[in-house]
């Protein structure tokens, strides 16, 4: 009778955001934030959304053709804002029905 070793799940990593939703210049902007333990949600949705204003004027600044620099500075601004922090910004443009992501996941060293 053969035994069979028994194998264990990988390792699964949960995630915990924060999240908004702000409309700004018809721009609908949704940032995310790595929850932590011991963060005052409430708190946390008030700098998101303030984050949130801050793309979307970066945003209605800039022609589409230039997003990539908004995606870019987005997160400079999210690193500037939060450290070390998990990340993601949706930026949609509800007009034409075209968005952009930019995201910082989990447990990967941050690169440009």
């Amino acid at each position: 009778m053969s035994k069979r070793k028994s194998q264990s799940a990988p390792a699964v990593t949960i995630e915990h955001y924060a999240r908004c939703t702000q409309t700004v210049h018809g721009y609908v902007i949704e940032p995310g934030l790595e929850l932590r333990d011991g963060d005052d949600l409430d708190a946390l949705i008030v700098e998101l959304e303030a984050f949130a204003r801050w793309v979307g004027a970066e945003l209605y600044a800039q022609p589409a053709r230039e997003r990539l620099d908004v995606c870019r500075g987005a997160a400079d601004e999210s690193e500037r804002r939060w450290p070390g922090r998990a990340f993601f910004v949706e930026m949609h443009d509800a007009e034409f029905g075209r968005w952009s992501q930019t995201f910082q996941p989990y447990g990967l060293p941050r690169a440009r």
